[in-house]
């Protein structure tokens, strides 16, 4: 009797974690492009993953903003999916995973269908949800949006629900992303084509370092001569 009352009290209780994770989910980030630069609120951090139980999807969201003159191409680096976890042992686990940039499904479309069932990533013998970035390209073209529009970046996870490693409940419960922007081209204007990253100083210091090497290049083939000579 006591078994049979534990197992409607899991149910109830998986019913409405599934019911409250019907809803929409609120971002928990804003990335905002302002036509120069790019930046972040919460530093690009994605919420809602943690004390996840098995055969539950859970949702987070970040949202896309362009508040610049001119329309824009937002870029996303998948490879930071796998901060989720945050333990070293969370292996071997399957998830339904499905991933969606306003009407831009990356992962988790069902053509015969039409609709976003989710994808099954990892499984037995893998690295768990780090398989997802195996299936991604590094930074896609998620989004492209005109002056003051905005899409949401909606990443759903649903652990298997017969996986007895549960070391995900234990999780960071987060996951971080960052985007690249550029301006559409043919609009105008200079400058406006660069991929925006808020990591020009990167740039700044290999330019520098190149011209450095070209200014070294120059005096000691001059040297040289002069010995020679």
């Amino acid at each position: 009797m006591a078994k049979r009352i534990f197992s409607m009290v899991l149910a109830l209780a998986m019913t409405l974690v599934m019911g409250i994770t019907a809803g929409a989910v609120e971002p928990s980030d804003t990335v905002e492009y302002d036509g120069t630069s790019i930046s972040y609120v919460n530093g690009g951090v994605m919420t809602g993953f943690d004390n996840m139980l098995p055969g539950v999807p859970y949702e987070g969201a970040i949202e896309l903003k362009n508040t610049g003159s001119k329309e824009a191409n937002f870029y996303m680096d998948t490879e930071v999916i796998s901060t989720l976890l945050g333990v070293d042992n969370v292996k071997d686990t399957s998830y339904r995973v499905s991933l969606t940039v306003g009407d831009n499904v990356l992962v988790g479309y069902d053509a015969e269908t039409d609709t976003v069932t989710g994808e099954i990533v990892g499984g037995e013998g893998t690295t768990g949800l780090e398989e997802l970035n195996k299936t991604l390209p590094e930074y896609p073209l998620v989004a492209t949006l005109k002056p003051g529009e905005t899409a949401d970046v909606v990443l759903s996870i649903q652990p298997d629900a017969e996986q007895t490693d549960n070391a995900y409940i234990s999780s960071l419960g987060r996951v971080e992303f960052r985007f690249r922007v550029s301006d559409v081209p043919g609009q105008g204007g200079q400058g406006g084509d660069d991929v925006q990253t808020g990591d020009d100083y990167i740039v700044f210091i290999c330019a520098g370092v190149i011209v450095v090497g070209l200014v070294l290049f120059f005096v000691l083939g001059r040297r040289k001569k002069e010995q020679e000579a």
